[in-house]
């Protein structure tokens, strides 16, 4: 039964990978015919959408491959999957920027509304996560402390006591 809802999930993120490599196919052609002179480069004009870009689709892939991994805890499955469509379409929508700079900033204000709302909803979500990480760190660290002679005060060493020593002998 739980195989069996994870192959639907996954069917259903290859048909977004699928829609959005149908997307970026053609743009990123367009893309390339418009920029195709070498007196212009893509990176001199459009540096900070380019920069964007490649950090957009890496959020992107790893988003994808969370949602993806079997192994990955599924209770944020919820907040993965949104950033996986969200950066899938900010990704297009910065490709439209450097192409049609006025319908390109129509779809970036929806996608930055849209990714507003998301974090907004997932706050609790996000909020819970940040707690168990710093709680496991405080409890790690706490043991570490502990382990030494039972106690929190750390002990010198031999060099040090050697040291601490020969200063009190002068």
């Amino acid at each position: 039964m739980i195989q069996e809802s994870f192959l639907q999930e996954l069917h259903s993120y290859t048909k977004w990978l699928a829609v959005f490599g149908v997307l970026f196919g053609p743009l990123l052609t367009i893309l390339g015919w418009k920029y195709q002179s070498p007196n212009v480069s893509l990176f001199d004009t459009h540096g900070a959408l380019m920069l964007l870009l490649i950090i957009d689709v890496c959020i992107f892939t790893i988003s994808m491959a969370v949602t993806i991994l079997p192994t990955f805890n599924r209770t944020h499955l919820p907040f993965f999957k949104g950033v996986f469509l969200i950066s899938g379409v900010f990704a297009c929508d910065l490709i439209l920027l450097m192409l049609v700079p006025p319908f390109g900033w129509f779809i970036c204000t929806i996608c930055a509304s849209v990714m507003v709302l998301l974090l907004y909803r997932s706050r609790r979500q996000i909020l819970e996560l940040c707690q168990e990480i710093i709680e496991s760190m405080w409890h790690s660290t706490s043991e570490a402390l502990h382990a030494s002679n039972g106690s929190s005060m750390l002990t010198p060493n031999m060099k040090e006591k050697h040291v601490v020593g020969s200063i009190n002998n002068v």
